[in-house]
C-alpha cells in the first residue's frame, strides 16, 4: 500500500498528470471494492471469458 502522505503535489502537476487524483486519494473501502470485483466477475461472465 502506497502512504499517500509522501505525495505533495503542486497545481500544476494535478492538473497535468492523470495519475495525481490516484496518487492522492485514500484507500477505497471494503465495499467499493466488493462492488468493483462483482462488477468485473459479471462483466467477464457476460463476455464468457
Amino acid at each position: 500500500m502506497v502512504d499517500n502522505k509522501k505525495f505533495s503535489l503542486t497545481d500544476e502537476e494535478r492538473c497535468t498528470d492523470p495519475f495525481a487524483e490516484y496518487l492522492t486519494s485514500p484507500e477505497p473501502s471494503k465495499a467499493i471494492k466488493t462492488y468493483a470485483w462483482q462488477t468485473a466477475i459479471g462483466l467477464q461472465d457476460v463476455d464468457k471469458l
